[in-house]
């Protein structure tokens, strides 16, 4: 069977990661087992559901009349840019989702390419449909038309980056509000925001993080050196650091704590300014209410973790317990500290950038 009807959408995804097992599907059967799905997992299966609905919308009968399997004349596929951790939020998730018909089925219930090219390639009603669906399932996941896609024709293109903020709860005990949302540190010391942003400075530019990052990938980095032919295809623990930035919500309250975090989420996505007034000379010596802090990283790439390292480095030299000159030697290559990454649940993918390639 030939799957050579074939409808691309682009979209990008909004979930919660406390909910799933990560992106990559591990297949149906590993899933019903351990009863936690994975968010690929679950666009697909939506995927194929609202596929066969449409299908049947159009010719108005049973499709299982034309072959008993299913899964043999029609599929869904979801190709994503990146693939996140068990635990991380998406608000930018960008993917390339297929829907693929074998041309037997259309043939036998009298369905022209075009009709169901347009019945497809309608993002709005796909996209609609596949949310209610995600709803009543009581998943926490939505899909919104990616702007790349002009016009629902596929424009060539390429990733040129990401942003990812890395929330941390300062305060004397966790608020309901923002469980599996931030990563909660309870009040020991003092935490120096002005070092976290000097540290964050000393992020920007072009490093070697291999020392940021997990031992397998440095060692296929090691292995793949010896083939790379030019600056373009860089070493694999190379990366440019673009833009960091730190936004802090002094004094946060159960009741406002949520919308707080959303709203720091929103500036740290669209905004190149630091939040927090008197951030410079600020520490949190005496306070003790909760302090809500979002640590910023942009760049043209992310290594495995590399993210929460760098969050839980910058954070220790907040506390006191690294300088400066500790992390520019990890930058430098010449300090090999290994760190236990930060939560996975206290990170949050805000976008993916691009560009049109034409």
């Amino acid at each position: 069977l030939r799957f050579n009807m074939e409808v691309s959408l682009f979209v990008y995804a909004k979930y919660h990661g406390g909910q799933f097992a990560g992106w990559q599907s591990q297949g149906s059967s590993v899933e019903l087992r351990t009863g936690v799905p994975t968010v690929q997992q679950c666009i697909q299966d939506v995927g194929l559901a609202v596929l066969k609905d449409q299908i049947t919308s159009i010719c108005n009968q049973e499709t299982t009349r034309c072959c008993k399997n299913d899964c043999l004349i029609m599929r869904v596929i979801a190709r994503a840019h990146g693939r996140l951790d068990k635990g991380v939020h998406s608000q930018h998730h960008c993917m390339r989702l297929v829907f693929r018909v074998c041309d037997q089925l259309l043939r036998n219930l009298n369905i022209s390419t075009q009709t169901y090219t347009t019945t497809m390639s309608d993002i709005s009603v796909i996209t609609t449909l596949l949310n209610e669906r995600f709803t009543l399932r009581k998943l926490n996941l939505q899909v919104f038309k990616w702007p790349i896609a002009k016009d629902n024709l596929y424009v060539p293109y390429r990733i040129t980056g990401k942003t990812y903020c890395y929330c941390i709860e300062w305060g004397p005990k966790p608020l309901v509000g923002l469980k599996g949302l931030t990563w909660f540190q309870k009040h020991h010391g003092n935490l120096d925001i002005k070092a976290i942003h000097d540290a964050l400075l000393c992020v920007e530019g072009r490093h070697d993080f291999k020392h940021f990052t997990v031992p397998s990938v440095v060692e296929k980095a090691k292995q793949s050196e010896s083939k790379l032919q030019d600056d373009h295809d860089r070493p694999s623990t190379h990366r440019i650091m673009r833009h960091t930035n730190v936004h802090v919500a002094m004094d946060v309250q159960e009741d406002t704590a949520f919308d707080i975090l959303t709203s720091l989420l929103e500036k740290a996505s669209t905004s190149t300014e630091v939040h927090g007034l008197g951030y410079k000379d600020k520490t949190t010596k005496g306070t003790k209410n909760t302090l809500l802090m979002c640590l910023v990283f942009q760049a043209d790439g992310f290594l495995k973790r590399m993210a929460r390292i760098l969050a839980q480095s910058v954070f220790r030299i907040g506390i006191g317990r690294d300088t400066l000159d500790d992390l520019r030697r990890r930058l430098d290559g010449c300090e090999a500290q290994e760190f236990t990454p930060a939560p996975a649940h206290g990170l949050h993918l805000l976008r993916t950038w691009s560009e049109v390639t034409l």
